[in-house]
Protein backbone atom coordinates (compact mmCIF):
# COMPACT_ATOMS: atom_id res chain seq x y z
CA UNK A 1 0.00 0.00 0.00
CA UNK A 2 1.34 3.65 -0.46
CA UNK A 3 -0.89 5.19 2.29
CA UNK A 4 2.26 4.49 4.94
CA UNK A 5 4.67 6.91 3.12
CA UNK A 6 2.37 9.08 2.00
CA UNK A 7 1.15 9.40 5.68
CA UNK A 8 4.66 9.55 6.70
CA UNK A 9 5.42 12.56 4.55
CA UNK A 10 2.66 14.52 5.50
CA UNK A 11 3.18 13.81 9.27
CA UNK A 12 6.98 14.73 8.74
CA UNK A 13 5.54 18.03 6.58
CA UNK A 14 3.79 19.03 9.74
CA UNK A 15 6.78 18.83 11.55
CA UNK A 16 5.29 15.89 13.85
CA UNK A 17 2.42 17.95 15.51
CA UNK A 18 -0.28 16.51 13.59
CA UNK A 19 -2.82 13.28 14.75
CA UNK A 20 -4.58 10.82 12.46
CA UNK A 21 -7.53 13.71 11.87
CA UNK A 22 -5.70 16.12 9.85
CA UNK A 23 -3.41 13.18 8.38
CA UNK A 24 -6.61 11.45 7.12
CA UNK A 25 -8.12 14.66 5.92
CA UNK A 26 -4.63 15.74 3.93
CA UNK A 27 -4.79 11.94 2.17
CA UNK A 28 -8.38 12.92 1.31
CA UNK A 29 -7.41 15.81 -0.76
CA UNK A 30 -5.78 13.81 -2.76
CA UNK A 31 -7.70 11.66 -5.82
CA UNK A 32 -6.17 8.60 -5.00
CA UNK A 33 -6.58 8.70 -1.13
CA UNK A 34 -10.27 10.21 -1.33
CA UNK A 35 -11.57 7.38 0.72
CA UNK A 36 -9.26 6.52 3.50
CA UNK A 37 -10.31 6.68 6.80
CA UNK A 38 -9.31 8.35 10.18
CA UNK A 39 -9.19 4.90 11.92
CA UNK A 40 -7.44 3.55 8.96
CA UNK A 41 -4.75 6.40 9.35
CA UNK A 42 -4.46 5.89 12.83
CA UNK A 43 -3.52 2.26 12.83
CA UNK A 44 -1.03 2.91 10.17
CA UNK A 45 0.35 5.46 12.37
CA UNK A 46 0.34 3.27 15.19
CA UNK A 47 2.01 0.76 13.18
CA UNK A 48 4.82 3.02 12.36
CA UNK A 49 5.35 4.36 16.09
CA UNK A 50 4.29 7.89 15.01
CA UNK A 51 2.59 9.97 17.39
CA UNK A 52 1.61 13.56 17.61
CA UNK A 53 3.67 15.91 19.46
CA UNK A 54 1.83 17.34 22.10
CA UNK A 55 2.30 20.94 22.84
CA UNK A 56 3.22 22.63 26.40
CA UNK A 57 -0.01 24.34 27.96
CA UNK A 58 0.63 27.46 29.18
CA UNK A 59 -1.42 28.70 32.45
CA UNK A 60 -1.22 30.94 35.37
CA UNK A 61 -0.80 30.05 38.61
CA UNK A 62 -2.84 32.14 41.41
CA UNK A 63 -1.42 32.45 44.87
CA UNK A 64 -2.49 30.31 47.48
CA UNK A 65 -5.53 31.87 50.10
CA UNK A 66 -3.77 32.09 53.00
Amino acid sequence: MRYPKKALSIFSAHKVMVGSPLVAGDLRDEDVFSKVSRLRVARIMEEMGLRCKATKKFGFFQNEPT
